[in-house]
């Protein structure tokens, strides 16, 4: 043994610790001999947010990004995140129906596969500006059906000026950055042409949770990467605060008297069109079924979007979507995960909406108006909800 050990340490220890000690030197030098001497571009986008209504599918341009930032710095707006449920447009949708008939300014953004990875790097990039605003998220039982969110949807949703302010900003912590960085990891190899922010991430999630290799991989780009401000106002309130009590009993009687007569060729409660359309095969009614998928990804990015809503003091409440229980199967099957929602939810003291019903019997007509989509029966009882929420807005 006494023969051993000098040995062992002369020979593997010894040259291991001098190869990682090389290595480093090496990294440190060549780090420090193409790092940029210049600092990055300072790129302020500025603007006026006008939006008071309606719906933004996406961050098409510097404008939206704009109504975005401008939406949730302003305390008398409400901002609502959401998806697929958003492109309906239905006549009682809350971004309708709260700003015309409550006087609350109303905003949501969203479409099909915005879910909780982009709505969080969103979050994320308003900094400060996120502090104290109200927000509020819907929740689609078929995101958790899904692996999580998917790259196509994440390149469309989280623009370049987001990861700019995402990677500068020192108040996010280094837990959160790493999550996005995981992610692009994950997906860069079906990147085409991958953006040096993009790059940059990748990095991150190799080498920037290893406190030894002081981010020296990531600092090559890092000088290249314009730095993002918003600098944002909002325009002068033209609603005016509503002078009408909303009879919510009524309204949901007459909504759900309205979709039983669009419903006439069924017996599952479902548009007959959109019944006909996308139900129908060869004659015969294809039923579905509840199939949440078996990894954590998208609940895990839930649990990120709470706790940067809790950080920033955010006034925020959460909706949980319905699935048809007259056309899905295995219902059941979604329970566990509504569980661990509501649990979440109760620890941030963040309020819940829970319409998610397993009973046939506690489902009410024309909460969806197809098979996971609101009517104006189920947006009415949305609205009913955040308008008790958000007293504090037309008061």
């Amino acid at each position: 043994m006494k023969k051993i050990l000098p040995g062992l340490f002369k020979y593997h220890l010894i040259p291991i610790a001098i190869s990682l000690g090389v290595l480093y030197l090496l990294n440190f030098l060549l780090a420090t001999y193409y790092r940029p001497a210049q600092k990055p571009e300072h790129i302020v986008v500025s603007g006026t947010a006008g939006y008071e209504r309606g719906i933004i599918a996406d961050f098409y341009n510097k404008q939206t990004e704009i109504e975005l930032i401008g939406s949730l710095s302003d305390k008398q707006k409400l901002t609502i995140f959401g998806s697929s449920e958003l492109a309906l447009g239905e006549a009682y949708s809350s971004y309708y129906f709260m700003p015309d008939s409550i006087g609350i300014p109303t905003i949501a953004f969203g479409h099909a596969y915005h879910q909780n990875l982009s709505i969080a790097c969103e979050l994320l990039a308003a900094g400060d500006n996120l502090n104290g605003a109200n927000v509020c998220i819907i929740l689609s039982p078929g995101w958790f059906e899904t692996e999580g969110t998917n790259i196509e949807a994440f390149l469309e949703f989280v623009r370049p000026d987001f990861l700019r302010r995402i990677i500068h900003d020192p108040s996010i912590p280094l837990s959160n950055k790493l999550r996005v960085a995981d992610f692009v990891r994950d997906f860069y190899s079906d990147i085409n042409n991958p953006s040096v922010e993009l790059t940059y991430l990748k990095n991150m999630s190799l080498y920037g949770r290893y406190s030894w290799m002081p981010g020296k991989f990531n600092e090559l780009p890092l000088n290249i990467i314009p730095h993002v401000d918003y600098q944002v106002v909002s325009a002068p309130k033209k609603l005016e605060k509503a002078k009408r009590t909303v009879d919510w009993a009524s309204a949901k009687k007459r909504t759900e008297q309205d979709f039983l007569k669009t419903c006439r060729n069924n017996s599952s409660y479902i548009d007959s069109a959109y019944y006909v359309d996308n139900l129908l095969k060869n004659g015969t009614y294809r039923r579905g079924k509840v199939e949440p998928d078996k990894s954590d990804r998208e609940f895990e990015d839930f649990q990120l979007v709470v706790e940067i809503l809790k950080r920033h003091h955010c006034k925020a409440t959460f909706v949980l979507q319905p699935l048809n229980p007259y056309h899905f199967d295995y219902m059941y099957r979604f329970t566990p995960i509504q569980k661990r929602i509501r649990q979440e939810l109760s620890r941030a003291h963040f309020p819940l909406l829970d319409m998610y019903r397993t009973d046939k019997s506690r489902y009410v007509p024309g909460t969806l108006k197809d098979i996971m989509h609101p009517g104006n029966r189920g947006w009415i009882e949305v609205s009913e909800f955040l308008v008790k929420r958000y007293r504090h807005l037309y008061e």
